[in-house]
Parts: C-alpha cells; structure tokens; sequence
C-alpha cells in the first residue's frame, strides 16, 4: 500500500478509492473469546513457533523460532472516530495485522501447557509426542473493544439488512467496509 496516503476522517471514505483511517474498534454485533486467553475481542491471532537450539557464526548457541502455523478468527467490527463509523473485516481477502503480541505461552516437554494451548495443537495437527517433545511458543494477539488502529485499505460499500446500531449519527443502512477483498489490509497501531 502506498505510503502516501493521508489519515482522514472515517466519513470521507469513498468507494473505490484507498483509505487510511485512525478509529477506535467497537463491536459490530457481537465479540468472540480469543482462543488461546479466552478474552473477548472481535478477531484474535495465534501464532505457534517451534525453538530450535542451533550456533552462531561464532559456535555461540541460542535460540531460532520456526513458524509451525498460524491461525485467526474474528468478526466483522465497527471501527469509529468523530466524523463515523465504517465496518473492518479481517478475515475476508489478504490481510496484514502489525499488532504487537498480548499474550504469549512458552513451553517445553509438554510442561506448562494450557488447556487451550493443547486446544489450538490438536487442532492443527500437531502429535502429542512433538508437543511433549521441544520447545514452543504461542504468541496470542487480539483486537478488543476500545482498542484504537489505523486502517488502510480499499474500502467498498456495504448495505445493510435488518435494523442497525452502528452509529447513532447513520442514518442510512449503508457503511463502507474495510477488508482485504479488492486489494491488502493493512492494520497498525496508529
């Protein structure tokens, strides 16, 4: 996404056009629990590494971490600033997340997992010998109510069904969606 691209306020999002928004996340229609800490949120990451011990340049040891999976999930939320309130979907298209890490779990030989650690193993796969065998790391990052970002992506416009509650200055059952669908989501701190 080009680095040009001006912050400004969520009501001037245009269809088709890039946007790049500062907000405040709020729940859309509901929260969901992250997987690993079981916090409410609207979309959580987990990242599951694997350490290696291997040397340096120098025959120094330390420690490498290997990407074994990653897993997601989320709802679509409601993200606000003064001027409105657009929707962001982080689970539809290419999405890049640069969140900083809440929560992380380390553990090795099987000591020191959790239940939901064993959860988010089993489901990917991963043998319980190879859990028990090693070490791991799970880095949990999540996006809860009240958390502010910056967005940046191609926003689309989306009707609305039913009665909504997005923002008690719409008027119209329509809002622009953030998402990775048309062209890369990026989501920082802002």
């Amino acid at each position: 996404m080009p680095s040009r691209l001006r912050v400004r306020p969520i009501a001037n999002l245009a269809d088709g056009e890039h946007g790049d928004v500062i907000g405040v996340a709020h729940r859309h229609r509901a929260t969901i629990q992250s997987r690993l800490t079981g916090r409410d949120c609207v979309w959580w990451r987990v990242v599951v590494l694997r350490g290696a011990l291997t040397t340096d340049f120098l025959g120094m040891p330390q420690r490498r971490w290997d990407l074994v999976a990653t897993v997601t999930g989320g709802v679509l939320f409601a993200l606000r600033d003064a001027s409105g309130t657009c929707g962001v979907d982080l689970e539809t298209g290419t999405v890049n997340v640069q969140l900083p890490a809440c929560a992380t779990l380390e553990f090795r030989g099987g000591r020191g997992i959790t239940e939901a650690a064993e959860a988010i193993m089993e489901s990917l796969d991963i043998p319980a010998p190879d859990r028990d065998d090693g070490i791991w790391r799970l880095e949990e990052t999540l996006v809860a109510e009240g958390d502010r970002m910056r967005v940046m992506g191609l926003p689309r416009r989306l009707e609305l069904e039913g009665p909504q509650e997005l923002d008690y200055r719409a008027s119209v059952p329509t809002w622009f969606v953030l998402d990775g669908w048309g062209d890369d989501l990026v989501v920082v701190a802002p």
